[in-house]
């Protein structure tokens, strides 16, 4: 990344939660390897560490969810009508 000219970088754990057991021992080491890479730290890094905590992530998983319900009830309705009013259905 120094060779390339990066100046700026962001680490993203993807750990879906804050842990030191994982996302605190993966920045840890990202810090021990960019040290011996970068020691003058030309390279300023910005962490992502909670991101399923972010505004934007939630509302997009909220329109999701509503989304795939809104499907899901659409589908049964339809498929509760065709059960109902189909003309082939046995009315004895």
């Amino acid at each position: 990344m120094k060779k390339d000219g990066v100046k700026r970088a962001v680490a993203f754990t993807q750990y879906p939660q804050y842990s030191c057991s994982t996302t605190g021992s993966s920045l840890n080491e990202l810090w021990r390897g960019s040290e011996k890479i970068d020691s003058e730290q030309s390279i300023k890094w910005s962490i992502i560490d909670r991101w399923p905590t972010h505004p934007g992530l939630i509302e997009v998983v909220v329109v999701l969810a509503f989304i795939l319900l809104h499907y899901i009830f659409i589908k049964f309705f339809f498929y509760l009508c065709l059960g109902i009013c189909s003309p082939h259905r046995d009315r004895s």
